[in-house]
């Protein structure tokens, strides 16, 4: 997950308001994914779900991008599902990806440059 409009936020609000939206995504995804979760970037989290299967992943997923939507905290969000014995590099470049595919169309629906 990498949060939208963090730098506005930061920029245009305050650093309150841009934690505010941090702590509140973190919940969000605590809340979803339990324990397995952690930040790995300043404004990027990955969370590991494990003993669910491609089609539970899809839910858990939809449930937290629903909260993210109705607490304002929009992010970026992808994920990928290991189907096969991979290194967990190779995994997270895959949903690195289309994480960054989502942040392009999220940008250009809203005319962020």
């Amino acid at each position: 997950m990498d949060l939208n409009n963090l730098r506005f936020t930061n920029d245009n609000y305050d650093h309150g308001q841009a934690n505010l939206l941090t702590q509140t995504a973190a919940r969000i995804i605590r809340d979803t994914f339990g324990k397995n979760t952690f930040r790995i970037g300043s404004e990027e989290v990955v969370a590991f779900a494990t003993d669910v299967d491609e089609a539970q992943l899809k839910v858990l997923f939809d449930q937290m991008n629903q909260a993210m939507v109705q607490e304002h905290a929009n992010g970026s969000v992808e994920f990928s599902h290991r189907r096969a014995h991979v290194r967990v590099q190779q995994q997270e470049d895959i949903a690195d990806k289309a994480m960054y595919e989502q942040k392009l169309l999220y940008r250009s629906r809203h005319n962020i440059g």
